[in-house]
């Protein structure tokens, strides 16, 4: 990652309708269509650093931003759906300590409380 550098593209939103069910069925996968565009969508992702304090204390971290404008079809009717997501990375601890997550009126903001550290698993049992 490096501050100050950004990157945008566009894409479509394609799935095929193998194994999908009724609910991939309102967005065009039927069974004899092997795929189904079901819209297209914008995209940016720009990187640039900032200073934050959570509960879990002050971090020098680079924070990632995200967009996305996105047009989609259900059951023949286009529909916007813009989302947006950032994230807080320290280097540090390897992994986000924030992030605010935004799609249609939902908004989530989480921050790190404390960092849980996993031992691996014994594949025979514990004694």
């Amino acid at each position: 990652m490096q501050a100050g550098r950004s990157a945008a593209g566009s894409g479509r939103f394609v799935d095929c309708s193998a194994g999908r069910g009724f609910s991939y069925s309102i967005l065009g996968c039927l069974p004899d269509v092997d795929l189904a565009e079901a819209g297209q969508f914008q995209w940016t992702l720009a990187v640039s650093t900032e200073r934050i304090h959570v509960p879990l204390g002050v971090f020098e971290t680079y924070r990632l931003d995200f967009t996305m404008d996105a047009r989609v079809a259900v059951l023949g009717q286009e529909r916007d759906l813009p989302y947006t997501a950032s994230f807080w990375i320290a280097p540090e601890v390897n992994t986000w300590i924030a992030r605010i997550l935004t799609a249609e009126d939902r908004y989530i903001y989480s921050q790190a409380m404390d960092l849980v550290e996993s031992a691996p698993v014994s594949a025979e049992g514990s004694e």
